[in-house]
């Protein structure tokens, strides 16, 4: 999931200071977690051209390109994007007016400035293209590779994710007849499953189809800058310093808030101080800069937000490399104190479990700062303590039902007090006085 990137290819992948926000970003979806897609109108030089009298579609020929942007980092969405161009103007507009290549081919404000053009009105770009976009969420990309039913993974995501772009497309009327399409897996299989299910359209699947095909340099262009705005949509979210700077939530009923936050603090900003300089990058692992904001930024219990795919290794290892080291490092304090509790340790496996048993505090968990990480312990109340209130005066989940042994004799008594009769043995009363909170006591042989 996470290529070794070098220090090139990172700052290729980190989004730039002036990122342009294309018209295909939905914070407040962003924000909270969302997949989605975004389909731009249908630009007019087709809609003006179109003489056909079939009602069922446009009649230019179009040319049709997908790439996609962020498969492996561990920080942000993964974005398809596709790209339509009338085949007359596939190479003489995209290749040789504006220059179109591979995104990674490309510097960050190369692609911004380009896709800020292809949304400008009047241009050239917006004007003879469209394009679309799948934003899939970091959240919704794990949930599919942890699904318990079995995972979802993530070619599997993606293969339904181009599906879904392309048939939107063709739902609003564009006549698609040439398809290219960067590989999934072995671009054989990837082509033949995509032609049985689009057999009017000819359809080439092709390693390095970005850096081949113009239409698709274009989708890549589109995929990569609307993942760069995402990253920094996110990033913003999660340092703004209060509520009302944030984007408002689906039904515009309160402000969106990072799950993290609202689950430990009930807040919804952050010390500035855990976000540092230079936000996390590209979002890649290999990225120092994404690797510390990980690091600072974990919750012990909740890990990370919305932002964050916790399926990948680095995620995983980073979690459970904290609870290793936060138990083993835990501290107590005052020592020489005899109410500190006394502890047991057991090592198994490079993991720490620690008992606390014998203590004579009056609290219910304590907290310590080990290695610049809260940690928490719980400890267990000593029952041989007189100062301490017993909340449950003894009783036992089985002091309310009845053995096989003394069901006979429960019957009889409480046949006597049916007849009258003096009855009132100790164990009847005591199974009398819960009744009115669980009912009549219930036979072991029940169960």
């Amino acid at each position: 999931m996470d290529p070794d990137l070098d220090a090139q290819e990172i700052a290729q992948e980190t989004p730039p200071q002036d990122t342009f926000i294309a018209p295909s970003i939905d914070r407040s979806r962003l924000v909270t977690g969302h997949s989605y897609a975004y389909y731009s109108a249908i630009p007019s030089v087709l809609s003006s051209e179109n003489t056909s009298t079939d009602h069922d579609g446009l009649s230019t020929e179009c040319v049709l390109g997908i790439d996609e942007a962020g498969r492996g980092p561990v920080l942000g969405p993964m974005v398809y994007s596709t790209f339509y161009v009338p085949l007359s103007s596939h190479r003489s507009l995209l290749a040789d007016r504006h220059r179109f290549d591979d995104s990674k081919a490309l510097t960050p404000q190369t692609r911004s400035n380009l896709m800020r053009t292809l949304c400008t009105s009047s241009t050239d770009l917006h004007v003879t293209c469209g394009w679309a976009v799948k934003v899939m969420s970091a959240r919704d990309l794990s949930a599919g590779m942890l699904r318990p039913a079995g995972p979802y993974n993530l070619n599997a995501q993606a293969m339904d994710a181009t599906i879904e772009l392309i048939r939107g497309v063709l739902a609003q009327g564009i006549n698609v007849t040439e398809m290219y399409v960067d590989t999934i897996g072995a671009p054989q299989t990837y082509q033949n499953k995509l032609s049985r299910i689009f057999p009017a359209i000819s359809i080439t699947v092709a390693k390095k189809a970005d850096s081949l095909y113009p239409c698709v340099s274009a989708a890549s262009v589109c995929a990569k800058v609307t993942r760069d705005a995402a990253l920094e949509v996110l990033y913003e979210a999660l340092s703004s310093p209060s509520p009302t700077q944030l984007p408002p939530s689906t039904d515009g009923s309160a402000p969106a808030r990072s799950s993290r936050e609202v689950a430990t603090t009930g807040k919804t900003s952050r010390s500035s101080g855990s976000m540092q300089e230079g936000g996390w990058g590209s979002g890649y692992p290999s990225d120092s800069r994404c690797s510390t904001w990980l690091k600072q930024n974990m919750d012990p219990v909740f890990g990370w937000g919305h932002e964050c795919r916790f399926s990948w290794s680095t995620a995983k290892d980073m979690l459970e490399g904290h609870g290793s080291s936060s138990s083993t490092s835990s501290t107590t304090r005052g020592s020489n104190n005899p109410s500190t509790p006394t502890t047991s340790t057991t090592t198994t496996t490079g993991t720490t479990r620690r008992t606390t048993k014998n203590t004579t505090t009056s609290a219910g968990t304590t907290r310590g700062i080990a290695a610049g990480v809260q940690t928490v312990r719980v400890t267990w109340l000593d029952p041989s303590n007189s100062s301490l209130e017993d909340d449950d005066e003894g009783h036992r989940v089985t002091d309310y039902f009845l053995s096989s042994t003394t069901t006979a004799a429960t019957t009889a008594a409480s046949k006597e007090v049916a007849n009258g009769g003096g009855g009132g043995g100790g164990g009847i009363k005591r199974h009398d006085e819960m009744e009115g909170w669980f009912g009549n006591a219930l036979p072991e042989a029940v169960f």
